[in-house]
């Protein structure tokens, strides 16, 4: 009963956001300039990462990343959520590896 209780609490306080906040904040300490998908603006968001060369890294929740978007500025893709549905991981790295990306790409897992 306790570890369903631990899992329930882990489950409800920590949300995969949170975790590209943190990652975020450890790009801005290290002066790599990043946009994000998960905010109110996220459509300024996404213009920026695609026009500005100085945006290097833009951090996505999957469901996001695997939803229409068309990444082919980006190389590299990080997955760093657990998802239990590989086809939305194979989505969101198909945002950036499809027809129009010049450059070859890489994922991380």
């Amino acid at each position: 009963m306790i570890e369903l209780f631990f899992f329930f609490f882990f489950f409800k306080c920590f949300q995969w956001v949170d975790v590209l906040l943190i990652v975020g904040r450890a790009l801005d300490e290290n002066n790599i300039s990043h946009c994000s998908l998960f905010s109110s603006n996220s459509q300024f968001q996404l213009n920026k990462f695609k026009r500005d060369p100085s945006v290097s890294v833009l951090l996505i929740p999957i469901q996001s990343g695997a939803n229409g978007l068309n990444l082919t500025e980006a190389t590299h893709v990080l997955l760093m959520e657990p998802i239990l549905n590989p086809g939305s991981e194979l989505q969101a790295i198909g945002r950036v590896h499809r027809i129009g990306q010049t450059k070859p790409t890489v994922v991380h897992r």
